[in-house]
């Protein structure tokens, strides 16, 4: 009886994963989607959680293909989480308004915002990655 109530309760739980795991890249998709529209077509809330997704895989990919660190490291840990996502911001919002400017409709990842979220996102990837935390994070997951 109890070997019955193991299966069952094992394929309840399967179930309830695979539920979750599809409303999660299907929240994802559509994040991203957002994230990729026309600003006066996205929602503001699903394009910052896209640009925050895209900004996560671009960092996991640079690490892929740059597993070392671009510039040498600062007396200040850390410093690139800042001034990279306010200078990508800057960059991008200039970029948005020469694509206006042009009479284009603006796509929502060329705003201040977008680039602030996507450049820490990929800046707090490379950082965790080589400060070593990511070590402790698999550890807290009981990934290692």
């Amino acid at each position: 009886m109890s070997e019955l109530l193991a299966a069952i309760l094992e394929f309840l739980i399967e179930v309830v994963v695979q539920v979750l795991f599809e409303i999660a890249i299907e929240g994802g998709a559509e994040a991203v989607g957002n994230a990729i529209a026309f600003l006066q077509d996205s929602r503001r809330s699903l394009a910052a959680v896209g640009h925050v997704l895209l900004g996560l895989f671009g960092g996991a990919v640079s690490l892929v293909v740059v597993p070392r660190r671009l510039v040498a490291p600062s007396f200040i840990p850390g410093l690139s989480l800042l001034f990279a996502p306010l200078g990508t911001g800057a960059i991008l919002h200039l970029a948005g308004n020469w694509w206006q400017y042009r009479g284009w409709d603006r796509p929502a990842f060329l705003t201040f915002r977008a680039g602030v979220l996507f450049a820490f996102a990929f800046e707090a990837v490379r950082f965790i990655y080589f400060q070593g935390y990511w070590l402790a994070i698999l550890r807290v997951l009981g990934l290692s």
